[in-house]
């Protein structure tokens, strides 16, 4: 028992600290910095961060990177993701599901808001679909479409009437 701390010095990395465990307490703030190079926190089975009932900040004035292999978020309130900048959240191989309890809300307060398919279908689905705009709303396809209910009438209803153009083709009306 008595060789389980130590304290030594090897002339060129400073102070080395062993023990079985080690427990550095302060009854005060503390800062533990270094003045050159990077403080390095290594857990064989983790590390972990408790800010106790109070919160826990990490700051930088340069970038920040996390990696895992997993990595999960769980707030017991809210959480928010801010950026000053254009920003992203990209998955590599598998889908981005967005999913809210009450909702998902986009919103777009400056350019346009996309939806880019790019190469794939888009595919919106829902009990009902209401596009509600104070300008126009144009609809514009690259092949042969069709808009068909399964159930129900069809309604084409225009303020100042509505114009159907065959170009160079007839209109069939059944």
């Amino acid at each position: 028992a008595d060789d389980d701390f130590k304290i030594t010095h090897d002339g060129s990395f400073g102070v080395l600290i062993t023990g079985t465990p080690i427990n550095i307490t302060s009854a005060a703030a503390s800062t533990y910095a270094t003045t050159s190079g990077a403080l390095s926190l290594t857990g064989n089975a983790g590390v972990n961060i408790n800010g106790t009932a109070d919160a826990v900040n990490v700051t930088t004035t340069g970038d920040m990177h996390m990696n895992g292999a997993n990595v999960t978020i769980d707030g017991s309130s809210s959480i928010s993701l801010d950026a000053s900048g254009a920003s992203n959240f990209t998955t590599t191989n598998g889908t981005l599901t967005l999913e809210g309890a009450a909702g998902v809300l986009v919103n777009s307060t400056g350019g346009k808001m996309r939806i880019n398919g790019a190469t794939q279908s888009v595919d919106i689905s829902g009990s009902n679909f209401n596009v509600d705009t104070s300008a126009a709303v144009s609809m514009t396809a690259g092949a042969s479409s069709s808009l068909t209910t399964t159930t129900g009438t069809l309604s084409l209803d225009g303020a100042s009437g509505i114009n159907i153009q065959g170009n160079s083709s007839e209109i069939d009306i059944t």
